[in-house]
């Protein structure tokens, strides 16, 4: 038989192809091969899922500094990490809508009804929006915490990394949030954009290698430039929709 992947001649005891690495397929599809492949991929300890988690908690600087370094094995790859993260995102989306959506208290903020109708919208696109995030912390590593000489494109492997590692967790916070408590799902959710802003800076000075106070006036930069790109952001989404006419300046009137 030959590698269904490059081609190659196989023998019969071979488990992978010696020329791409691809694991040798002998049997037909099913149910049980699949949810098979699911964990070995995502949910097995050795495929480093969990372990490319847990050090993004408490020891980010090695995930990143490795997988930039060159390692591929040891942990998950930024990409698979945010895409897993965004499939956890979809089910917090789908019990906000389906589950705590008239129970949401949209007057806790000035201009309830613009809130409603842009939580709405942006609900739909709401991977597009995090994924806007990344270059506004890719920029502020590269201008403030850059001691290791990394590129933008290595940046932006650290801002994936954070912002996958970070969403994770804060989809899990915010199930459970919608379950037991949606009335103040917004504050809540402006109080855990504070918190990424956080967490992404934390991620920034475990790599920092600049004197504390040095890193401390670097911590007020990145701040003001991650508060400013999550501001910039929001008023470009309003914007696009004052312009389409989903909203209008009157749904900013209190009530």
């Amino acid at each position: 038989m030959d590698c269904k992947n490059c081609g190659t001649p196989l023998l019969k005891t071979y488990a992978y192809c010696p020329v791409c690495g691809a694991k040798v397929i002998k049997k037909r599809l099913t149910f049980r091969s699949l949810c098979q492949d699911i964990v070995v991929r995502y949910l097995d300890l050795d495929n480093s899922f969990f372990k490319t988690l847990r050090h993004m908690v408490y020891c980010p600087e090695k995930v990143t500094i490795a997988y930039i370094d060159g390692v591929r094995k040891r942990y998950l790859n930024p990409f698979s990490l945010l895409g897993i993260s965004f499939f956890l995102s979809g089910i917090n989306l789908l019990l906000l809508r389906k589950y705590a959506w008239d129970r949401i208290d949209f007057d806790d903020l000035f201009g309830g009804g613009a809130a409603r109708r842009t939580l709405e919208i942006t609900m739909e696109f709401n991977s597009l929006i995090y994924l806007l995030y990344l270059p506004v912390m890719a920029i502020g590593g590269l201008l403030l915490f850059n001691s290791r000489k990394y590129n933008l494109w290595e940046h932006l492997v650290i801002a994936t990394f954070s912002l996958a590692a970070f969403n994770f967790l804060l989809s899990l916070v915010t199930i459970g949030w919608v379950l037991i408590h949606p009335q103040h799902y917004l504050m809540i959710s402006i109080l855990l954009s504070i918190v990424m802003m956080l967490y992404t800076l934390f991620v920034y000075i475990r790599l920092s290698q600049d004197s504390w106070w040095l890193t401390l006036l670097k911590g007020i930069g990145y701040c003001c430039i991650f508060f400013g790109g999550i501001v910039g952001t929001s008023l470009f989404v309003n914007l696009l929709l004052l312009l389409f006419g989903i909203i209008s300046f009157e749904d900013f009137a209190p009530k």
